[in-house]
């Protein structure tokens, strides 16, 4: 090969050469700008994907924990949507610093501006969608509304009575009376339930609190002969004597032995009734139709509320009680002078705080 043969190549090979080079200062040119401008996400908000983990109410508030997946860059709000039953949807932006792999509760005030005219209590679907600026990423997970959604703040016992009188709130409690071992199990409302008749009842002993507030929920299915009335959940008052009753929580104040409120379920004309804070003729409701029913009391200082099935009944405004109770009954009253229920029992709940309508609606529809 000639002199002009050898410089040809090499003249060839020098151009792939520069070629290469300028390819290679050219990506380090857009790279550096790609990192320079990661706080937009990378490779676009839509590759971000956001999960829900769970969701409960509590209180006035709606708590959502999300996931998000391992796309790289800053997340600036999540979006969290609300659909209630009706078919409205509303959204309000939550800011929050959301890393890759990383998952966090967003708590959304169901008072907020941006939700308003939602019904809160038939919320069905919560969704949520990552928000980078004026932004909008790809609809997330999608939560649907079930069982479990109220919170379990303040649950002082729950006894799902499923498969045993076991208390499931967590703390321990247990049953210690009286004769629980001959009750017959039976299908509930939400799982199984079991049946009381002939003076029998649940008792949870646990250690003295106060109760400045309260939540009694319950389900219970009249499918026995009513024994004219009977008590459905009683909590006993120290050191002022009883309490019983229907739905029943009476707290003696003062060793006076007034009852502050309490519901019945009294028998009128072969039908059973909801009768509520001793109105003998307030017969609004029939519980004795066989079919389950959520009969249950709020406090929250000074007013006690009664509901049906997720309802709101009744109402009454008092003076402030303080009491300590050390025990709860199903299917009788604290004394004598309160009769038994017949019936089925499901679903007990005692809360440590006022439940707010919102929360007895859904409890009453998923449990």
């Amino acid at each position: 090969m000639d002199k002009h043969g050898v410089s040809g190549v090499v003249t060839a090979v020098l151009l792939i050469l520069l070629v290469i080079g300028a390819v290679g200062v050219l990506w380090v040119v857009i790279a550096a700008f790609v990192s320079d401008n990661s706080g937009e996400i990378s490779g676009g908000i839509n590759n971000v994907g956001l999960d829900i983990e769970s969701a409960y109410i509590e209180g006035e508030e709606f708590n959502v924990k999300v996931a998000r997946d391992g796309a790289k860059g800053d997340l600036e709000e999540v979006r969290v949507i609300f659909e209630d039953g009706g078919g409205s949807s509303k959204g309000v932006d939550v800011a929050i610093e959301l890393r890759e792999f990383e998952a966090k509760t967003l708590v959304v005030d169901k008072n907020s501006a941006e939700l308003e005219g939602l019904d809160f209590g038939n919320i069905v679907k919560i969704s949520v969608l990552p928000v980078v600026g004026e932004k909008v990423g790809k609809l997330g997970g999608e939560f649907v509304v079930g069982s479990g959604f109220v919170s379990d703040l303040d649950l002082m016992v729950y006894l799902p009575l499923d498969e045993d009188f076991e208390d499931k709130s967590g703390n321990g409690y247990g049953v210690t009376e009286n004769n629980v071992g001959i009750l017959t199990a039976v299908e509930g409302k939400f799982g199984g339930a079991y049946e009381i008749e002939d003076g029998k009842y649940i008792q949870v002993v646990f250690p003295q609190v106060l109760l400045d507030e309260f939540t009694l929920v319950g389900l219970w299915a009249n499918t026995l002969n009513l024994d004219n009335q009977g008590t459905f959940i009683s909590l006993n008052s120290i050191p002022s004597g009883t309490s019983g009753g229907g739905s029943y929580v009476g707290f003696n104040e003062d060793g006076t032995n007034d009852f502050f409120g309490y519901a019945e379920v009294q028998e009128f004309d072969g039908s059973a009734y909801f009768n509520s804070f001793g109105l003998e003729n307030d017969r609004t409701v029939n519980l004795g139709d066989g079919s389950f029913h959520q009969v249950s009391l709020t406090y929250e200082g000074t007013n006690a509320v009664f509901y049906v099935d997720g309802v709101e009944v009744d109402t009454q405004n008092g003076d402030a009680i303080t009491t300590q109770t050390t025990r709860i009954r199903v299917g009788t009253g604290q004394g004598s002078a309160q009769g038994s229920l017949n019936g089925i029992v499901d679903e007990i709940r005692i809360y440590n705080r006022a439940l707010t309508p919102e929360e007895m609606g859904y409890l009453w529809k998923y449990g």
